[in-house]
């Protein structure tokens, strides 16, 4: 993925990427400081990130409601994967739909 996005002139990017806030109902009364967002509502976040054939390659939800997304970018695994040099795993590969599909 940092390859293909580095050589179309945007080194670093990981992908496309979403947060988006979700309201949580069920929050349980020990976390419900935590996950309170700027609108008092207790959130979670959804992250995902794909890549340019828009296949899904992260999905993260856990993160806060409080949080914006930067915060939430830095605590997922992905991008901790990606600072380290972990990921994307260049020998894993998989079929969608009968396409063979690998992260280089």
């Amino acid at each position: 993925m940092l390859e293909r996005n580095a050589a179309r002139g945007m080194p670093g990017c990981i992908g496309s990427l979403d947060c988006s806030p979700r309201e949580w109902a069920a929050c349980p009364n020990g976390l419900a400081w935590q996950y309170q967002s700027r609108k008092k509502r207790h959130s979670i976040v959804m992250k995902t990130v794909c890549d340019e054939d828009l296949y899904i390659c992260h999905f993260f939800i856990g993160a806060p409601g409080s949080l914006n997304v930067l915060n939430v970018l830095r605590i997922s695994p992905l991008y901790l994967d990606v600072v380290e040099g972990v990921s994307p795993p260049k020998s894993f590969s998989f079929c969608v739909n009968g396409r063979s599909r690998r992260f280089l």
